[in-house]
C-alpha cells in the first residue's frame, strides 16, 4: 500500500531543499571580482570603492531627521527644491514659525540652527541662511529652501536646482 504525501508537506520539503542547496559560501561583495578571468584585474580592495553613508530611517523606513556632528567649511553640492505656501505659519521641527520669505531650509542632518553659505552655480548668486526644519524627505535631494530663498537664488522657475551648500 502507497502512502500519499499531503501538499504541504510536498512544498515544505521542496521549501527545505531549495534552501539547503541555493546557500552561497561566495562574498556578495559586487566589487569583489577575484573570481573573475584576467588576474591583472583584480581587486585587492575589499571594501567598496565608493562608500556612501546610507540615509537614517525609522521602523517602517521612512527618511529621519538626524543631529550628526558636522564639519564646519564641509561643502556638500546636489538638488535643492523649495517649499513655501501651504506651509506658510507652521511650525518647523526646531519649533520656530515657518515663514515662507525668511532665508531658511530643511536639512536632514544638519542641527538646527546651523548657518549655511547656499550657492547657484549655475548663475553665482550666493546667500547665508539658517537650518530650521528637517527634509527634504526626498530621495536624491540635500534641501528645502524656503520660499524667498530659493527665490532669490533663481530656481523657482523649474521648482528644483543645484545648489553648494557650506556649513559655516
Amino acid at each position: 500500500m502507497k502512502r500519499r504525501r499531503s501538499l504541504t508537506s510536498t512544498i515544505a520539503s521542496v521549501f527545505i531543499f531549495c534552501l539547503c542547496t541555493t546557500g552561497s559560501t561566495k562574498s556578495n561583495n559586487v566589487f569583489d571580482i577575484s573570481n573573475s578571468t584576467g588576474g591583472h584585474l583584480q581587486n585587492k580592495r575589499k571594501e567598496p570603492v565608493f562608500s556612501v553613508p546610507p540615509l537614517p530611517r525609522n521602523k517602517r523606513g521612512d527618511l529621519v531627521c538626524t543631529k550628526n556632528r558636522y564639519i564646519q567649511n564641509e561643502r556638500q553640492i546636489g538638488v535643492a527644491s523649495w517649499y513655501g505656501g501651504s506651509f506658510d505659519g507652521r511650525r518647523t521641527a526646531s519649533g520656530e514659525r515657518f515663514d515662507k520669505n525668511a532665508f531658511t531650509l530643511a536639512h536632514l542632518t544638519l542641527p538646527m540652527g546651523t548657518g549655511v553659505l547656499i550657492e547657484n552655480p549655475e548663475n553665482g548668486t550666493a546667500f547665508f541662511a539658517r537650518v530650521t526644519d528637517c527634509g527634504p524627505y526626498v530621495i536624491g535631494r540635500i534641501a528645502d529652501l524656503s520660499y524667498g530663498l530659493a527665490k532669490k537664488l533663481g530656481i523657482i522657475e523649474r521648482g528644483k536646482g543645484t545648489v553648494i551648500i557650506t556649513v559655516l
